[in-house]
């Protein structure tokens, strides 16, 4: 994530990966005020085992885009809710307007957003390990239990 105030909204992927059971490391690193970090991080995540890296940013949401050009494992952005709806919009653009070349996905705004790239990143990884297809499947059938079959019953009207 782009700086510790994200931390509030991007906690939801990791207690998301946590309940998917799949590891994951969380960092602060800024493209803007420090991208030695940024380039040390993601340069070397492949090496590490690392399979997706998901960048949290707001204002300029520059780290997911600095992120896709330092590495060849996907980048999955979240853009954060920020203090106005110009900076919410700001933030998912940089995401959605990147170059040919460069691809970022862009999972969302806010916790949604967190949630869907931990749940995105876990189908990412599931392609190739069953263990995690077989918990992503459980997971979306537990979510398909909780949707009543039908609406609550109405009150008597008096």
């Amino acid at each position: 994530m782009g700086s510790e105030s994200d931390w509030t909204v991007m906690q939801h992927t990791c207690i998301t990966l946590q309940n998917l059971a799949l590891p994951y490391s969380a960092h602060i690193a800024s493209s803007h005020r420090t991208p030695a970090r940024v380039k040390k991080l993601v340069s070397g995540a492949e090496k590490k085992g690392y399979q997706v890296v998901i960048c949290g940013a707001g204002l300029s949401a520059a780290l997911p885009g600095d992120a896709a050009a330092r590495t060849n494992l996907p980048v999955i952005g979240v853009a954060m809710p920020g203090q106005s709806k110009v900076d919410k919009l700001v933030a998912i653009l940089s995401m959605t307007k990147m170059p040919p070349g460069t691809p970022v996905s862009f999972a969302g705004v806010g916790k949604p957003g967190a949630i869907n790239a931990a749940l995105n990143a876990a189908r990412m990884i599931g392609i190739a390990d069953l263990a995690v297809r077989k918990r992503m499947q459980a997971f979306r059938t537990s979510q398909a239990k909780k949707v009543p079959k039908h609406p609550p019953a109405l009150s008597a009207q008096s």
